[in-house]
């Protein structure tokens, strides 16, 4: 897939190489609600669980003040972040909700390899495998086929990545989606595509993808994203009867790894306007489900051709780099969408899109413990 990236043109020249990645998803949102006239505060929070100091935001009208963490602000209630973070509580919710999730069992690090295979095989072949505690598609094994490949993703998670407690679900069939809903609605949605190089007859599989991870470091939302030559692809290229060294012919799509993660090499394509109202409408009853997330990503299986649509998993705190700057089709305006939802007076504000910030002046002295806290001054 070649880069037809189009920017949105209030943030062109507007977000800086720094903020490339991760960042942006903070960056974008906080520059849309500085630029409409609110305060914005940078600060750092301690957590806990990582035990090390974050960075966090707020903006402010001066009567009423929201708090962000990456995408997610603070209308989204604690119930909904502890439910979602655990992904076998959140499949119990949306089965009660009556929300279509593939079938499947979660196994504790005490659950031994021959027990997992043993329920496993009830569920019938083809399977998925994912670590309860993965993010961003990490230790994810999509379609696997049989029990030797079963056995990989196990000893692969378990063993090389440390991550015990496994969920093995049936392998649906269909595309992988995320779609982002805020306030009941679905504002953007995009298509995962694999892992993939396209050969030219000439250069090996090895060539193409250093080739391709080289475009990908121009695209804000790919940077630092690049597909890795690793175990899992090896092993994946393996069945297709491909090497690392072979060369495919000209015009040949080669997909590297089943998982499709954005983050882990994929590619996004936007889609929100040709996902139908029917599947729509399972991502914002999927959010529905959990109590108090009004603002979710929604990760699917989905079958245009069917209008049928499976919820994988729901994520409080997404990324928004990849609606923002899809591979190909139409980039979504998502930070517009959460400050109108936050500070709808702020709607018809006049807005100067020639202003932006220099993120790294304020991230660093925050991050490094120079400072406790930065506001930047208002611009209106």
């Amino acid at each position: 897939m070649t880069n037809n990236m189009v920017w949105l043109p209030h943030l062109k020249n507007a977000v800086p190489k720094e903020a490339y990645g991760y960042k942006i998803s903070m960056y974008t949102i906080a520059l849309e609600g500085w630029r409409r006239g609110l305060k914005l505060k940078f600060y750092s929070k301690y957590n806990k669980a990582k035990d090390k100091f974050l960075i966090h935001y707020s903006l402010s009208n001066g009567k009423k003040t929201h708090r962000f963490v990456i995408s997610r602000g603070d209308k989204v209630e604690k119930e909904a972040i502890n439910i979602c973070v655990n992904k076998d509580l959140t499949k119990k919710y949306l089965d009660n909700a009556k929300v279509e999730t593939p079938k499947g069992y979660v196994f504790s690090e005490h659950t031994t390899k021959d027990d997992i295979i043993a329920q496993s095989s009830q569920l019938g072949y083809p399977l998925v495998l994912k670590p309860t505690a993965g993010s961003v598609g990490r230790g994810v094994f999509s379609n696997i086929q049989n029990e030797n490949e079963l056995i990989f993703a196990i000893d692969y998670v378990r063993d090389k990545l440390g991550l015990k407690e496994v969920i093995v679900e049936k392998y649906i069939r269909g595309e992988d989606y995320r779609l982002y809903v805020v306030d009941g609605k679905v504002i953007s949605a995009f298509k995962k595509i694999p892992p993939n190089v396209i050969g030219d007859g000439e250069s090996t599989l090895l060539q193409l993808i250093r080739q391709k991870n080289k475009m990908r470091q121009k695209v804000p939302s790919l940077y630092n994203h690049p597909i890795r030559v690793d175990g899992e692809l090896k092993e994946y290229i393996k069945k297709y009867n491909y090497k690392i060294e072979s060369v495919p012919k000209k015009g040949e799509v080669v997909y590297l790894k089943s998982k499709n993660n954005v983050s882990q090499g994929g590619d996004p394509v936007d889609m929100t306007d040709k996902i139908p109202y029917k599947i729509k409408e399972i991502a914002v009853n999927a959010t529905r489900a959990i109590p108090g997330l009004v603002q979710c990503g929604v990760d699917m299986i989905i079958d245009l051709e069917k209008e049928s649509g499976y919820v994988i998993e729901l994520n409080s705190k997404p990324g928004i780099t990849s609606h923002l700057f899809p591979l190909e089709g139409e980039p979504r305006d998502v930070p517009k969408e959460i400050i109108d939802f936050y500070f709808p007076e702020t709607k018809n504000n006049k807005i100067n899109y020639d202003y932006y910030f220099d993120l790294e002046s304020v991230y660093r002295p925050i991050l490094h413990g120079n400072a406790k806290e930065i506001t930047l001054p208002k611009i209106h």
